[in-house]
């Protein structure tokens, strides 16, 4: 089973390493409009005096992918990991708000096959080992 989750972190650090960041300009007086306008990747936001942050739970190595995995395997978390890889763009890039929907899909795929059939196949090895 961590055989398969480790292969699906190795896809997820693939598909969306680096693309969790985005810009905090919460101390800065900058309006929606202005931010959306003016802010589009890690340089501007740094040249406008924003942070460049980065989410706890992102695929940017294999290992916080892995934690990231088993995280969403507790089903905890994982609505967050979602609405993320749908506002990814690129890696330095600014998130926008549904730029890939089909993500949500994707991420719903992933909660299925990660919680249902890799727990259900522990679940199962471990009755069936009790059992004898």
């Amino acid at each position: 089973m961590l055989f398969f989750v480790f292969l699906l972190a190795i896809l997820q650090t693939t598909l969306l390493s680096g693309q969790f960041y985005s810009c905090s300009t919460d101390h800065l007086d900058l309006d929606m409009k202005q931010q959306n306008q003016n802010i589009e990747t890690m340089w501007d936001c740094i040249n406008y005096g924003g942070e460049w942050v980065e989410p706890d739970l992102n695929f940017d190595t294999t290992l916080t992918s892995l934690l990231t995995l088993v995280t969403i395997q507790t089903t905890e978390g994982w609505i967050d990991v979602m609405w993320s890889s749908v506002d990814a763009v690129g890696p330095y890039q600014v998130p926008q708000e549904n730029y890939n929907v089909f993500m949500v899909v994707y991420t719903m795929i992933l909660v299925i096959i990660i919680c249902m059939l890799f727990i259900e196949l522990f679940v199962g090895i471990v009755v069936e080992t009790f059992n004898n």
